[in-house]
């Protein structure tokens, strides 16, 4: 038998082959995270484009807020964001705050797990599609292969949220890590020694609750020890707590406020998704801003539904968890 021909490394880079032990240096597009220490980390110094993204958490409220929304404010400034199936009603002014306009998101809640995937699928194959973030937690393999291939055919930005469990089972994913608040590794002495140097400005605070961000996946070696990113952003957290004061019925005028307006999903999603529907479609809700004291309700507005009450606590906590 002859003897195989030697190829270098060097090679190898030309053709897009990379190494077990090194981070690829990726050559398709890549969106910023907004967090240097988790773009360090990923091939190509971002999250791929027209890819599988998987992020796994404990609980479908958990911290991922903070670690999506620096690249959905981007994606946003080029087409919509598709929030599927969403554990709780997307809290609008923490998405205004964080960069993500409400006139540039959807949100798509499904009936059963078979239609939010279809949904998610429909949603990627829009041109004006930027970003999908689907919470899928019943996926099966088919459906993340089906959304992978979805993602690729037109290089949008997709994560598909799924619980910790799911980590034991195979993916298509690209990237796949694992998402949780936690409070970061004492990084500071409790007492302050005379002559000791000074405790750096930006080192983690022990008190306040940090994202511990496990890479599970990427091309290239696995990532030993977890990352630690901040839980929300300045801007976020002001909003939350504006929210939060008036929740407690302090006085705060909330007519400023956002709420989002369910929308017929009959034209909307023959617009805006298309395609071939299954028999009963996912309802989609555009988020509009909430009208302000001493207008007529909207049509179809029910006492006590989400037109007249506005967002329920749960809605914050889930934008700064």
């Amino acid at each position: 038998m002859a003897a195989l021909p030697a190829f270098s490394a060097d090679q190898a880079a030309c053709h897009g082959v990379w190494m077990a032990d090194e981070i690829a240096s990726a050559q398709a597009a890549v969106a910023p995270t907004g967090h240097a220490a988790l773009d360090a980390e990923l091939p190509g110094a971002g999250w791929p484009l027209g890819a599988l993204i998987e992020v796994l958490q404990p609980a479908p409220q958990g911290s991922v807020w903070p670690l999506l929304l620096p690249a959905l404010a981007r994606q946003a400034q080029q087409g919509r964001v598709a929030l599927i199936q969403p554990p709780h009603e997307p809290f609008v002014p923490a998405l205004v705050a964080a960069g993500v306009p409400w006139s540039q998101t959807l949100w798509i809640q499904g009936a059963t797990p078979a239609q939010a995937a279809w949904a998610g699928e429909q949603a990627l194959r829009c041109q004006d599609v930027a970003a999908v973030v689907a919470w899928l937690p019943r996926a099966q393999a088919a459906d993340l292969r089906r959304l992978h291939q979805a993602a690729a055919s037109t290089g949008a930005l997709l994560f598909v949220l799924r619980p910790a469990h799911a980590a034991q089972a195979a993916s298509p994913a690209r990237v796949r890590l694992r998402v949780a608040a936690a409070l970061p590794p004492l990084s500071r002495p409790r007492l302050r020694l005379v002559g000791a140097a000074p405790v750096p400005a930006d080192a983690p605070r022990a008190a306040w609750p940090q994202l511990r961000v496990d890479l599970l996946k990427r091309r290239g070696p696995p990532l030993a020890q977890p990352l630690w990113l901040p839980a929300a952003g300045d801007a976020v957290l002001s909003v939350a707590r504006a929210a939060l004061r008036a929740a407690q019925g302090d006085g705060v005028d909330r007519a400023d406020d956002l709420r989002p307006a369910p929308l017929p999903h009959t034209r909307v999603m023959n617009e805006a998704l298309g395609g071939a529907r299954p028999a009963a479609a996912p309802t989609v809700h555009r988020l509009l801003p909430r009208r302000a004291s001493g207008q007529r309700p909207p049509p179809g507005a029910r006492p006590g539904s989400p037109q007249e009450d506005g967002h329920a606590l749960a809605g914050i906590a889930v934008a700064v968890a």
